[in-house]
């Protein structure tokens, strides 16, 4: 008894210690995860700033863009999405009203500052495209991050 105490008591503190220097190791690299907002707008302007925020628009409007506002970027470093080998840094899928993948745009990047924009735009395909409720899908750093908006024929 004594002696399978003893054995236990050493490997637990084996594993304590591989743990703390696991977790200095991690805190030493933290940094925060970067993070992005997505806005519906019906266009870009020359100063990279969406025209508005809608949450609703019309399939006459012609096109629509997805508007990506990114946080706490990896400066200078190349990344991939952990979950899909040899993608890329970020995929931003639009769904249609009936939830048929319309868009998919891949990119990998090198950021050169911590907070930058980006967009998707997207030409409506009236009679191929079915208006209603529209999805969003922004997979990012091992992140997905959603968002809706209506669009009318």
């Amino acid at each position: 008894m004594t002696r399978y105490f003893r054995k236990t008591t050493f490997l637990q503190l084996i594993t304590m210690m591989l743990l703390a220097w696991g977790q200095g190791v991690i805190a030493a690299d933290e940094a925060p995860a970067p993070s992005v907002e997505l806005q519906i707008a019906s266009g870009i302007g020359e100063d990279l700033q969406p025209h508005d925020d809608l949450k609703k628009i019309s399939m006459r409007q012609q096109r629509v863009f997805v508007y990506m506002k990114w946080h706490d970027l990896p400066v200078g470093k190349k990344y991939l999405i952990c979950t899909e080998p040899l993608a890329v840094a970020y995929k931003t899928e639009l769904f249609d009203g009936k939830g048929a993948l319309v868009s998919s745009d891949m990119h990998r990047i090198t950021a050169t500052r911590p907070d930058d924009v980006s967009w998707l735009q997207h030409d409506f395909k009236p009679g191929k495209e079915a208006p209603g409720t529209w999805r969003v899908k922004q997979h990012a750093y091992g992140q997905v991050v959603e968002t809706s908006f209506q669009v009318t024929p």
